[in-house]
């Protein structure tokens, strides 16, 4: 996966967490730890974070290419939008903006919010 893809998923993560109004320290958490694993340096860092209040995010996902950047997205917007082990309506319209513009159908993406759902009771 491409860099640009990486901080473009980054990106609508973070935008991700801002969506319900209420930020928790497991979302803030799973954004940086996301941040850590893809590697990105201070300054990507900082491009992710400056874009955290600017729009709701699925322009940027958009703009991933790569297939397997695209399926990552959708996991990682639906793992950290579910961590409190509830979608609020306008998480569960994110989620569906995101997927549209990634090319995932309505039913992926209510599978893998359920699937979310259910592991973060766990």
């Amino acid at each position: 996966m491409d860099i640009r893809d990486k901080i473009n998923i980054c990106t609508v993560v973070a935008r991700a967490i801002l969506v319900d109004d209420k930020v928790t320290d497991a979302e803030h958490r799973f954004v940086s730890d996301l941040i850590k694993r893809y590697g990105l340096d201070q300054k990507q860092r900082m491009e992710v974070l400056a874009h955290r209040v600017e729009g709701d995010g699925s322009e940027a996902a958009g703009r991933i290419t790569d297939p397997e950047a695209r399926k990552d997205l959708l996991r990682e917007l639906v793992s950290v939008v579910a961590l409190d082990g509830e979608i609020a309506p306008q998480e569960r319209q994110l989620v569906a903006r995101v997927a549209k513009a990634v090319g995932a159908s309505e039913k992926e993406a209510d599978a893998l919010i359920a699937e979310a759902i259910i592991s973060s009771k766990r």
